[in-house]
């Protein structure tokens, strides 16, 4: 059984269950706990650019959104092949991000080298450097 737990996010086996617009998460807090950050309009003032006071229930697919006023629960049931879809695609994401690491920093060794005034070796093109028209 999986059982983690961060700041705002349990997970018992495939449920996890999640905490959001709270007062003590960031931007959304009460003159107790520090005031709130949430940014303020022209005129000073933060009504009407945020303020989402609900109640109610929203149900969809294989979540449960419980909002209660000043924060929300949400309710989420992953299965294990929700999960191994997650991490072939965050392994995807990584080898691309690798490969443009590659690319940038072989394009920062041809940029260094044409900086200190040698000329890069010529690069080999299948088509040709000619123009047919």
């Amino acid at each position: 059984m999986i059982l983690t737990r961060t700041k705002n996010k349990l997970q018992v086996g495939n449920l996890i269950i999640t905490a959001d617009r709270w007062p003590w998460q960031d931007g959304y807090g009460w003159s107790g706990t520090g005031g709130p950050t949430a940014p303020m309009n022209r005129s000073g003032a933060r009504f009407g650019a945020g303020w989402r006071y609900r109640l109610g229930v929203s149900i969809g697919g294989t979540t449960v959104m419980l909002d209660l006023l000043f924060g929300m629960v949400r309710l989420h049931w992953e299965s294990a092949a929700d999960r191994a879809w997650a991490a072939q695609r965050k392994a995807e994401a990584d080898a691309w991000l690798k490969q443009s690491e590659a690319e940038r920093k072989a394009f920062d060794a041809e940029l260094a080298t044409i900086r200190a005034g040698r000329t890069p070796a010529p690069k080999v093109d299948a088509f040709g450097d000619d123009i047919p028209f």
